[in-house]
């Protein structure tokens, strides 16, 4: 729809929020990524029936590990969206990208403390 998001966002595309796993996003830190959004279908309706609830379950755990590995749990975020909403979607990506933005400054991760070799 042509509408402007940060320029600090990459879009990686997946069949389903329910694909993503913890190496996924443990690489994204690694490699760089001060924050990381798992974005997938509104719960009630999932291509894939059940993936983005699976998503969810993955995302608690994730964040837990983010925060005893030092990167921080609230670096790692789930929303529900669909086509119809790209307003709001920019909004979440404004909204998160602002608030890594002030956890930066604070501190910032520690790639090389998560073990991926």
């Amino acid at each position: 729809m042509g509408m402007e998001y940060p320029d600090n966002i990459r879009i990686i595309r997946v069949p389903c929020s329910g694909r993503i796993d913890a190496l996924h996003v443990l690489s994204a830190f690694k490699y760089g990524a001060d924050g990381v959004i798992i974005s997938g279908c509104l719960p009630t309706q999932c291509n894939y029936l059940t993936g983005n609830l699976e998503a969810i379950d993955r995302v608690d755990i994730m964040k837990k590990t983010l925060d005893v590995l030092g990167v921080g749990g609230e670096r790692l975020e789930t929303i529900f969206t669909c086509a119809c909403m790209p307003t709001w979607l920019v909004t979440m990506f404004t909204d998160f990208t602002e608030r890594v933005r002030k956890l930066n400054e604070i501190s910032k991760p520690k790639p090389e403390a998560i073990p991926l070799e």
